[in-house]
């Protein structure tokens, strides 16, 4: 089971049961205090039901009230953990299906498992009582649609929610907005930024843009005209967007592309770099005013002003209107005018550390600066970098290269896995 920025994630059956996430949530009961309530909800992964049964009976045991609001996408039940005090998404993301895991949200925004794991409880048993609970709906729709209006009348969207949690909320959001959405249904793993969108590329064609969800919503990939942008595209689509509307600050995962800095910092906005990870994203847009933000590599939008989370039904409204008000092109052209490529090598996260350190050792002669803040990342201006850094949510070693030139971004790509691999099998 790992636990980190980005929840608590782990194999069904192999580390991560019922048992253990009564026990987190109790846990996340007794930070949360006497009186709170909890917005509870899940994706739709076959062991949701068991966990989040689960879930509820740990957080009731620990005092909160439960709001469950059956199968809901992330950025829902973080929004309502805004009104509720807390939340807790159960979800492994955009993880294989065998995988499952816990998000918390205190007050509207995500906080780190490690801490929740650590908690105990105070004021004895159940802070003297035991929690409700009850079926509760959510005014996501609303308030997005308050934030969006109509202004993606008239586009045409093609939609594959992957069968997760996100569907519904996200065709209501899509046609609140103006949208005419058709629904793809095409067999595809969970995590939408891996590859199998080839029915997305081919709806996208007759529609103005296509749109893939994660299963639980965070994630949005787009697909214009035929084919498929790279996950970046997502997350400098939305920054345009802000910056147009007055935005000024711009907080960025170190594996984004340049392409997303460089439209920051022609529209005039401050670019804050932070190590991978939603919560370190969040942490940087807290300490700002009129700031939006994200991760370009899994195709993350956090928009503040609405939701202190990566929002993938957010993001594909924007997208929407911004395909009708014919804006969408100009941020799409300056991440695919680079070329880019993003690998995992599997390794134990006990190793990481060592890994990515004697790789970067092998590789730091290639590049004219260190920019790592995570790992290591090497760097020859805005031009090429590469990024090597231990995975937050998988047993894996994750390998990023960027380049305006091809031919090295391909012959960096194979030298760092190439590096990877044998401290790998060394360690």
């Amino acid at each position: 089971m790992r636990a980190g920025v980005s929840g608590v994630r782990g194999v069904v059956g192999g580390g991560l049961g019922p048992r253990e996430a009564a026990a987190l949530c109790e846990s996340f009961g007794a930070m949360a205090g006497a009186g709170a309530a909890c917005a509870l909800g899940t994706d739709t992964r076959e062991s949701g039901p068991l966990l989040a049964r689960a879930a509820s009976a740990g957080l009731r045991a620990a005092g909160l009230d439960v709001l469950d609001l059956g199968v809901a996408p992330t950025p829902v039940v973080v929004r309502e953990s805004a009104r509720a005090g807390c939340g807790v998404a159960v979800t492994a993301s955009h993880n294989p299906a065998e995988w499952n895991g816990l998000k918390f949200a205190v007050r509207g925004r995500g906080i780190d498992a490690v801490a929740v794991r650590g908690a105990r409880r105070r004021g004895g048993p159940c802070h003297g009582r035991v929690g409700g609970a009850r079926r509760a709906g959510s005014s996501y729709v609303r308030d997005a649609l308050g934030m969006l209006g109509g202004t993606a009348a008239g586009a045409r969207v093609a939609l594959d929610a992957g069968g997760g949690a996100a569907a519904r909320t996200a065709r209501e959001v899509l046609e609140g907005a103006g949208c005419a959405v058709t629904e793809v249904r095409a067999g595809r793993g969970p995590d939408p930024t891996s590859g199998g969108l080839g029915a997305l590329a081919a709806a996208s064609g007759p529609c103005d843009v296509g749109v893939a969800l994660d299963l639980d919503g965070d994630r949005a990939v787009i697909a214009r005209r035929g084919a498929v942008c790279a996950p970046d595209a997502t997350l400098a689509a939305g920054v345009a967007w802000a910056l147009a509307r007055g935005a000024r600050a711009v907080a960025i995962s170190e594996d984004t592309s340049s392409a997303v800095a460089a439209i920051a910092r022609d529209a005039g906005a401050s670019v804050t770099a932070t190590m991978v990870g939603e919560a370190n994203v969040v942490d940087a847009l807290e300490r700002g005013s009129r700031a939006v933000g994200g991760e370009g590599s899994s195709a993350g939008l956090v928009h503040p002003a609405f939701n202190m989370c990566r929002d993938g039904i957010v993001a594909g409204a924007i997208v929407a209107s911004m395909a009708a008000d014919g804006t969408l092109d100009a941020p799409l052209r300056r991440v695919s005018a680079l070329h880019r490529t993003r690998e995992k090598v599997a390794a134990p996260a006990a190793a990481h550390a060592r890994i990515v350190e004697a790789a970067g050792d092998m590789l730091r002669g290639e590049f004219s600066e260190d920019v790592g803040i995570g790992g290591f990342k090497g760097t020859d201006g805005e031009s090429t970098w590469l990024l090597v850094r231990g995975s937050n949510t998988e047993d894996a070693v994750r390998v990023s290269v960027e380049s305006d030139d091809a031919a090295r971004a391909r012959r960096l790509a194979r030298m760092a896995r190439e590096a990877v691999e044998g401290v790998a099998r060394a360690s």
